[in-house]
């Protein structure tokens, strides 16, 4: 069934107005060649939050108050094919702005400004460790389920067919009715599709 793990972005960018070495988690994802935009859930405190605006050069001019780099919109979008909003963070150190030119970056001067935030991009990793240990027990398969897999031998769509329907019974607290089914003999991994299915519409009273 796969276990879940969060994804972190950590790298420098510019900004408008926010000094160098400090840091800031993305509240909200830009990328400005095609406008779209990501909303990274809010999940932990005691960090200063703002707009991160993704391009494709280096900006130079900071037109607006936001953080500016070249890769959380690609990282985000990736991660959300992958795990829910709350897993996937982007933390940006701030490396120059109006007053410090990109030109004065360098690997050592990257090297101390990623130093000088190790505190808070550490707060953060076990933040994403935590949330998702959580969200693996809670969705965590039944035994009976691993043992029926290796017995079946499902595709990987049917893998992901199954995890998706573990987790719909689990959020309409049916673990129980999940478990009755799971001890039934099956020939093959779409008979124990169609069950799971039949029993969830009956459950909903569909």
């Amino acid at each position: 069934m796969g276990l879940v793990a969060g994804w972190l972005n950590v790298g420098i960018a510019g900004h408008q107005k926010l000094a160098i070495g400090a840091g800031i988690l993305a509240h909200k994802i830009i990328e400005r060649e095609s406008s779209n935009c990501f909303y990274p859930s809010q999940m932990f405190s005691g960090f200063a939050t703002g707009d991160v605006i993704s391009v494709d050069t280096p900006e130079l001019n900071y037109p607006e108050n936001a953080a500016y780099e070249m890769e959380a919109s690609g990282f985000y979008a990736s991660a959300m094919g992958l795990v829910s909003a709350e897993l996937a963070q982007v933390y940006k150190i701030i490396s120059d702005n109006p007053f410090n030119s990109v030109a004065n970056i360098d690997a050592s001067f990257v090297t101390d400004c990623l130093s000088g935030q190790i505190d808070q991009i550490q707060r953060l990793v076990s933040g994403l460790q935590e949330l998702a240990g959580a969200y693996n027990n809670a969705y965590k398969p039944p035994a009976v389920l691993v043992q029926l897999e290796s017995k079946l031998n499902p595709s990987v769509t049917q893998r992901l067919q199954l995890k998706r329907l573990v987790q719909r019974y689990h959020a309409l607290k049916c673990s129980d009715k999940l478990n009755d089914i799971l001890e039934k003999s099956f020939n093959s991994a779409r008979q124990l599709i169609a069950e799971l299915e039949l029993n969830l519409r009956r459950s909903k009273g569909q």
